[in-house]
């Protein structure tokens, strides 16, 4: 896991944690912000569902879920031709990730860019009362 040695040479201080996403070895309301980049295109849609599952269980309430992943848009030229050489295999519109994330999240921030593929960049609080909805 280079990135990981990388993080614990650069900061020895820091906690670092390699786990499996949909099942996080984190206390259950004890994080006041995820991050999840460039990922979710590599997941099936079940497995997505327990990754937001599982931020909600591990975020505080009022705790953010930041999200950055590129995104589906088949008017694109060069976004369909890096999706190709992509290894995620489910390329998602923004749409469908939008409703995704608001299923469980209140979004206080969304917006999309493009550089060469087109990337969504939202943040979701975790709402007081949101549970887990696969439980």
């Amino acid at each position: 896991m280079p990135k990981l040695a990388g993080f614990r040479s650069n900061v020895p201080d820091g906690l670092a944690i390699l786990s499996d996403a949909t099942k996080m070895p984190i206390v259950t309301g004890s994080v006041d912000v995820l991050m999840c980049m460039a990922v979710v295109h590599h997941l099936t849609d079940a497995m997505l569902e327990q990754v937001f599952d599982e931020a909600l269980r591990v975020l505080k309430v009022g705790g953010h879920l930041i999200l950055l992943d590129p995104v589906l848009n088949r008017q694109r030229v060069v976004g369909q031709l890096l999706w190709k050489l992509d290894r995620g295999s489910y390329p998602r519109t923004e749409e469908d990730l939008h409703k995704k994330l608001e299923g469980r999240f209140k979004i206080i921030h969304w917006e999309k860019f493009a550089i060469y593929h087109e990337y969504v960049f939202g943040i979701g609080v975790r709402r007081s009362g949101a549970v887990r909805t696969n439980d």
